[in-house]
């Protein structure tokens, strides 16, 4: 499709150095790896307040952030890092589930689901 760009390269330094202010509608974030390690997570850790405001600037005047993990408590740090964005609950709509949604759903593992717009000024 015309619509999509595949990157190879780290979504921090993407948002933070390539992408053009407003031109995404839709960012998804699926299932990103929790670094439990400390050392690792302050380095690799993807929801942090920096990249959430590189993904406020990219996402166009009606955009969105998509977010799914099966870490709760993954979640409630990336609740707390969008704060102050409209949030509701997001809801997997018929699209092919990725790898690790399918063993979620055949282990019976909880997923948790978010959908965040940026605040607007």
């Amino acid at each position: 499709p015309d619509n999509l760009l595949a990157w190879r390269a780290d979504a921090r330094t993407v948002f933070n150095q390539l992408m053009p202010p407003g031109r995404l509608t839709q960012v998804d974030i699926f299932f990103p790896t929790p670094w439990w390690d400390e050392i690792k997570r302050a380095k690799r850790m993807l929801i942090t307040p920096q990249f959430v405001g590189d993904l406020a600037a990219s996402l166009a005047p009606d955009g969105v952030v998509h977010f799914a993990t099966d870490v709760p408590s993954y979640f409630e740090h990336a609740a707390q890092v969008f704060d102050g964005w409209g949030h509701s609950k997001s809801a997997l709509s018929g699209e092919a589930k990725s790898r690790r949604e399918r063993v979620c759903s055949r282990d019976d593992v909880p997923v948790f689901r978010s959908k965040w717009t940026p605040p607007r000024s």
